[in-house]
């Protein structure tokens, strides 16, 4: 993100946007160094989005919020994201049907689902976040003017 000016969660959405690409790749590979790839590039992708919200997340409180906020996302995070990952997964791989499709089909298009609506809700968060940072830069230079 400091590439990119602080404009953490734009990068977190690019991010995400390949872990559905990376997904794919994954879930259609048929070469086993296709399989080594794409789950190395997985695990490189995931950390990205997982810190980024994190700082975003503590990026629009207060200073003396920060403790809070930063408990209350990962308490809700560890709830919901971890429940999915463990119950839901399984879940789905078992034959639960999800978007009429169950087994592993099904299991890729719910990630890929989650994917996409962590990059609607990202997109939220960059927006405001862009607008910050522009707030930011033209209070900077009304006080150096």
């Amino acid at each position: 993100s400091d590439l990119a000016n602080g404009r953490r969660a734009l990068v977190a959405c690019i991010a995400l946007a390949l872990i559905i690409a990376t997904l794919g790749v994954y879930q259609h590979a048929s070469n086993q160094y296709v399989y080594l790839a794409s789950l190395f590039a997985l695990g490189f992708l995931v950390f990205g989005p997982q810190l980024l919200i994190g700082v975003a997340a503590v990026g629009f409180v207060p200073k003396k919020a920060i403790g809070a906020a930063d408990g209350i996302k990962g308490t809700f995070a560890y709830l919901i994201g971890d429940s999915f990952a463990k119950l839901g997964l399984g879940m789905i791989a078992d034959g639960t049907p999800v978007f009429g499709l169950t087994g592993w089909a099904g299991t890729f298009a719910a990630l890929d689902a989650a994917a996409v609506g962590c990059i609607c809700l990202m997109a939220i968060v960059a927006i405001f976040e862009e607008r910050k940072i522009r707030r930011e830069k033209k209070n900077r230079i009304l006080q150096t003017a």
